[in-house]
């Protein structure tokens, strides 16, 4: 009875200590978010051209686990230099991340640009507000006496005028607003025609020349996002959204190089532009952007979304081919093989009580 007794005992307690150590070693991988674990995945997919609709693709994954259990003993001196390296580089890091701003630079109006208009982003998606921004050259200003409304119309990649409002212009001839993009915008070139409003006996004292310099034109991307799935063993699906005037492509997951790369191609002479949403569950930290290996320009890529669970990027770059590269800091690890090791000490040591009991001649009471 007594060694029935202890048997159980025992068997509960193993199998505890087996669940406890599974939860902890899991909630250590979760929190450690960026440790490197020796275990690489590469996630591929190929994202089409945009059809209006949200695109989702399952990604395959091909997991090479590579044995990271010898390590060789470091001598003091070796120590400190890593130390020092790994200082050089965060700081390194750190100043990159310092050139990914949230706004483009300001055109300001001039003698030779003297109604200056930009959007704070080069890409919107359908549903969204497009923010303007800009100003009026400090003479004309003072020639349009009191004139304080900006008309803004903004017309699709067909010519047809979708929308229409009016922002209101500060005293120093300053000005920004937002204008509403239908939910059911088609994806293209979108133009925005600024214009100042004013009294029709202001106008007719102003000459040819200062009339057509308070209109004023730009023009921005709109495109629906696709979602690509990112799978990554021992965690759910992970969802990286992509809006782009490029094709793009061969969107991959590095866990190894902590990086979000693709391709993006488009016509050679244009302008092109992508939005990319990452997960910081999947990549965080500090972010560094490069096109085909090198550090992109700080005008060129702009941080337009920054919440608690997502960081969206806007790119900027001259059509051809290229590869882009999102670096972070932090990369989710995979965890499938501690799960594995876990999986077969609880096997043996089932295997061990299994054993122990057919030995064990246990009789009744």
């Amino acid at each position: 009875m007594k060694t029935r007794n202890s048997l159980f005992l025992l068997s509960t307690i193993f199998f505890g200590l087996i669940f406890g150590i599974t939860s902890t070693i899991s909630d250590d991988v979760f929190a450690q978010t960026g440790v490197n674990v020796g275990v690489e995945t590469e996630a591929e997919i190929k994202v089409g051209e945009k059809s209006g609709e949200d695109e989702k693709s399952d990604v395959s994954v091909e997991s090479k686990t590579q044995s990271s259990a010898e390590a060789k003993a470091q001598t003091s001196s070796e120590n400190k230099s890593e130390e020092k390296t790994s200082e050089t580089s965060a700081k390194g890091e750190s100043q990159v991340q310092l050139t990914i701003k949230p706004t483009y630079p300001k055109i300001k109006a001039s003698s030779e640009n003297s109604f200056a208009i930009q959007s704070k982003q080069n890409l919107y998606q359908p549903g969204d507000k497009v923010k303007v921004e800009g100003s009026l050259y400090s003479s004309l200003v003072a020639q349009l006496e009191g004139a304080n409304m900006i008309n803004v119309q903004i017309f699709d990649n067909s010519g047809m005028m979708i929308k229409e409002d009016t922002v209101e212009m500060k005293s120093d001839g300053s000005f920004d607003g937002e204008v509403l993009l239908p939910s059911n915008s088609a994806n293209g070139k979108y133009t925005i025609k600024s214009k100042v409003l004013a009294d029709s006996s202001v106008l007719g004292s102003l000459s040819a020349q200062t009339k057509a310099n308070l209109e004023s034109t730009t023009s921005v991307i709109v495109s629906t996002p696709s979602a690509v799935k990112i799978k990554v063993e021992g965690h759910d699906d992970f969802e990286v959204k992509v809006a782009s005037n490029s094709n793009v492509s061969d969107v991959k997951f590095k866990e190894s190089e902590k990086k979000v790369s693709f391709v993006v191609e488009g016509e050679t002479g244009t302008k092109g532009v992508t939005q990319v949403s990452i997960p910081k569950a999947l990549l965080s930290g500090q972010m560094t952007v490069m096109i085909d290996g090198k550090v992109m320009a700080s005008d060129d890529v702009i941080v337009t979304a920054d919440s608690e669970t997502t960081t969206t990027l806007e790119l900027n770059y001259n059509h051809s081919v290229h590869t882009i590269d999102v670096v972070g800091t932090n990369a989710v690890p995979e965890f499938g093989t501690i799960a594995m090791i876990i999986l077969i000490v609880a096997i043996s040591g089932t295997i061990l009580m299994s054993s122990k009991f057919k030995s064990l001649k246990i009789t009744g009471y």
